[in-house]
């Protein structure tokens, strides 16, 4: 009930204070949950639905009505595994239209703020810096389709690991078949 109780404020909120307040209390979740006996594995994927609810609605409220259907927001990492118990840092990406129209700019200013909003909401930036608001991260769907094959067909430690993040990417907001297309 408590989680289902937070997933229904998450869905109802009406603004990003709302949304932080509603995610506040997934540690109170998580607590409940491991008193009263559940497993760890349950938690986790239980507290996994709860980020990504989190971030789809973080970014329906942030990003440009224009961009929604151009882009793919994903979650990488532990994140795209559904593997949290507590929060960790930050492990995500867009993945843009080719066709999308919205000035580089404007998705630059999303892109940061998302990550910073995130940061507000006790969730800690990625020190590799495995982000959208990182340019390497937020890259149109060409392009996106190139540093996947560089990274297959050029091979380092660097794009080994790139190349292993990426493999667990989840597409969780926007137009979710670009991730698929990539």
């Amino acid at each position: 009930s408590h989680t289902y109780a937070v997933a229904n404020e998450l869905e109802m909120a009406l603004n990003i204070d709302e949304l932080k307040k509603a995610s506040d209390n997934f540690i109170r979740v998580i607590r409940s949950l491991y008193a009263k006996g559940v497993k760890v594995r349950y938690i986790s994927k239980l507290l996994s639905e709860l980020n990504e609810k989190l971030y789809s609605k973080l970014f329906e409220f942030l990003a440009p009505k224009e961009l929604t259907e151009d882009c793919a927001l994903i979650i990488m990492g532990s994140e795209g595994r559904a593997e949290q118990i507590l929060r960790t840092d930050q492990d995500n990406a867009l993945i843009i239209s080719d066709n999308c129209q919205v000035d580089p700019k404007i998705i630059e200013e999303f892109a940061i703020n998302f990550n910073d909003k995130l940061c507000d909401f006790g969730i800690p930036k990625c020190e590799g810096n495995i982000m959208l608001s990182n340019p390497y991260w937020r890259k149109n769907e060409t392009d996106f389709k190139l540093m996947i094959f560089d990274w297959f067909y050029n091979k380092n430690e660097e794009n080994f690991m790139n190349f292993a993040i990426f493999f667990d990417a989840k597409a969780i907001s926007g137009n979710i078949s670009l991730l698929d297309n990539v």
